[in-house]
């Protein structure tokens, strides 16, 4: 019973399922803004792009860290393109600067060392979100529950899942500070 519950929560807060309820959630926040629909339509865009990219490369590319950074390089290229040409909220763009930082961290380490994909992403929205606004505190409790799932189905050592952590809040906070 509780191994399918860590194999839910695994499934469900998988690092591209994160980020797009990231992204829904702070679209959420920001819907008084000036340029919410900008936002919507980049944000749709850019997922729509990352799907696309997924669905067509799945079965050319095998290695699915591979796959999945090349997905969700192609989102925020997308998203920046569309930055190019609308205006968007600066948390918007925020977002998506530490997303790729920390997509870039984990595709690059992870063929060395395993790293936890799930717990980098989580705490890098978690930590985006936080810096956005305190109302997002609530939601350190699913960091806990992948933290959890992680364990339990042995998929990563305690060292891995820590250093996840570690990535997914500095990132932000240094981004954060530099900008």
């Amino acid at each position: 019973m509780e191994k399918n519950i860590a194999r839910a929560v695994e499934k469900l807060l998988f690092p591209s399922n994160t980020i797009i309820i990231g992204a829904v959630l702070l679209l959420i926040y920001l819907r008084g803004e000036p340029v919410f629909v900008n936002n919507v339509l980049t944000v749709l865009f850019s997922l729509l792009v990352y799907g696309l990219v997924i669905y067509l490369f799945k079965e050319r590319i095998g290695d699915e860290n591979k796959l999945y950074c090349i997905g969700a390089l192609s989102a925020l290229l997308t998203l920046f393109l569309c930055y190019c040409f609308l205006k968007l909220s600066k948390e918007i763009v925020f977002g998506a600067i530490s997303l790729l930082l920390v997509t870039l961290i984990i595709y690059t380490v992870r063929p060395r060392w395993k790293i936890s994909g799930h717990t980098t992403a989580l705490m890098g929205v978690w930590t985006t979100l936080l810096l956005v606004d305190l109302i997002f505190l609530p939601l350190g409790v699913l960091s806990l529950l992948v933290i959890w799932s992680r364990l339990k189905l042995k998929a990563h050592t305690p060292t891995q899942i820590i250093a996840g952590a570690i990535i997914g809040l500095s990132v932000p906070l240094t981004l954060h500070f530099f900008i």
